[in-house]
């Protein structure tokens, strides 16, 4: 996809969040989603990143604690909810506008495949986050059930699952994964309930998962 400028992103992503989103993109409602459960890994304490923040969802929960919480996204009109929760900035992911080294932790919750230059996105990332620091992500994949992505956004373009996971590896560990969407349609309400142990020792998972949330540090040199 050739994009004219950061300009057209943004204007796209300000249509989204005026007339296209729905109850659904509310997560917090769902307890057992991934992006709840990515809550629990975020260490409580520390400055925190929550790059592509959309409106404010994930700094609304931590702004409950005693954690210091900058929120990044795009789009101007996201941006309208998220500013009650905490500092946010308008900005691009791909050339973040903070010092290197400059955050505990990263939340990077359903924004990577949203992300046209996703290695430039890495790299970044990997910028800011302190040598000690923290990633955590949730990525949906693209595959059969879902080749093109959420048709409402306007840049989403998912990965493979391997096509992710190989993206991930180059900068970052991989200290642990969850996937779901793995088991038959009908099977799925198990998913969340499927103790971590087991998901951890059977990472073959990943590869026929439809989203899958990560743990990533930093390969300290």
């Amino acid at each position: 996809m050739i994009v004219d400028s950061i300009k057209d992103i943004s204007v796209g992503y300000d249509t989204f969040w005026e007339s296209r989103i729905n109850e659904a993109d509310n997560w917090v409602n769902f307890p057992r989603s991934l992006r709840m459960k990515a809550m629990n890994f975020i260490p409580p304490i520390g400055r925190i990143l929550d790059c592509g923040c959309g409106n404010g969802i994930a700094m609304s929960i931590l702004s409950k604690s005693n954690i210091e919480i900058v929120g990044l996204d795009i789009s101007r009109k996201a941006l309208k909810s998220s500013r009650l929760f905490g500092e946010v900035i308008q900005g691009d992911a791909t050339l973040l506008p903070f010092d290197a080294a400059c955050f505990d932790s990263i939340l990077l919750l359903d924004a990577f495949e949203h992300c046209v230059n996703k290695s430039r996105l890495i790299n970044e990332i990997s910028r800011v986050l302190k040598p000690e620091g923290l990633v955590v992500a949730t990525i949906p994949f693209s595959n059969e059930e879902n080749p093109s992505g959420d048709e409402r956004q306007p840049y989403d373009q998912p990965l493979s699952s391997k096509d992710t996971i190989n993206l991930l590896s180059k900068t970052f560990r991989i200290e642990k994964a969850f996937g779901r969407g793995f088991l038959p349609t009908s099977f799925r309400i198990i998913e969340p309930y499927i103790p971590d142990s087991i998901l951890l020792k059977f990472q073959r998972h990943l590869l026929i998962s439809n989203e899958a949330l990560f743990i990533l540090t930093k390969f300290i040199k």
